[in-house]
């Protein structure tokens, strides 16, 4: 092969190379969304299948990446986890959601620092990486308590969040309807845990509504607005829920 061909194979690579950029990051961008939207099942899942299936091997270098990917993993997670309230909320009132971007690059920054400060406290103090036992059995339970603890360390501000938002709702739930959701007292709830006026809706719901059933279709059929339709037969459905409720309480 002479130089101006392997010149022009060369030049041709290049082109070729250059052409499939685009191709191969986009490729990289939906690898990277499929690990972080799966990231807490590999994280509770891979390591101890690996385990399991080679319980003498040395894990280190997995567990480097895992430290590594980690508060990202985090960062991304504690947003969602922030964002998808307000998100339902929107869709439940039937407005469009507006994103607050601001929100959403702090809950980054938290969940990116927050499990990143979690990953050092818990490799410095608490958990180093283990070294190899003598004993299979040992060096087994030895790797699956530090991926363990691992994967704690580095889902700790989203695992914090959530706890934050069960301890709110238990706490809540003893002083709002179970139904509207608006926070009215213990004393102003019935013994199902709504309020007057979701009581009287309930109890007061026909069975049969034939006015209600004609103005459903007119909302989706004549006015065309198939979710102002939805949501008055996902009332209508609720209010007969609760009425069976209240009247096999009785």
């Amino acid at each position: 092969m002479n130089t101006q061909t392997e010149a022009n194979i060369n030049e041709l690579a290049g082109d070729v190379h250059l052409l499939t950029a685009p191709i191969r990051f986009l490729f990289r961008c939906v690898l990277a969304l499929v690990f972080l939207l799966l990231a807490p099942l590999l994280y509770a899942a891979v390591p101890f299948a690996l385990i399991a299936a080679d319980p003498n091997s040395d894990f280190s270098i997995l567990a480097l990446a895992y430290l590594a990917l980690g508060p990202f993993a985090s960062a991304f997670w504690l947003m969602m986890v922030g964002v998808l309230p307000d998100v339902y909320r929107a869709h439940k009132e039937g407005r469009v959601f507006e994103a607050d971007h601001f929100k959403g690059f702090g809950l980054m920054f938290l969940g990116f620092f927050g499990s990143l400060g979690a990953e050092v406290l818990f490799l410095r103090y608490l958990f180093p990486l283990p070294h190899d036992a003598p004993s299979i059995a040992v060096n087994a339970a030895n790797w699956r308590s530090w991926f363990a603890g691992m994967g704690f360390a580095a889902f700790l501000p989203v695992i914090l969040l959530l706890g934050w938002r069960a301890i709110k709702k238990g706490c809540a739930g003893r002083q709002t309807c179970r139904w509207c959701r608006e926070t009215v007292g213990a004393t102003n709830l019935d013994k199902l845990g709504l309020c007057r006026y979701c009581y009287e809706d309930a109890v007061n719901e026909k069975d049969d509504d034939p006015e209600m059933e004609d103005w459903i279709f007119k909302v989706r059929y004549e006015f065309g607005d198939r979710q102002w339709a939805s949501e008055l037969r996902r009332g209508r459905k609720d209010a007969l829920k609760w009425k069976r409720r209240v009247l096999s309480s009785r």
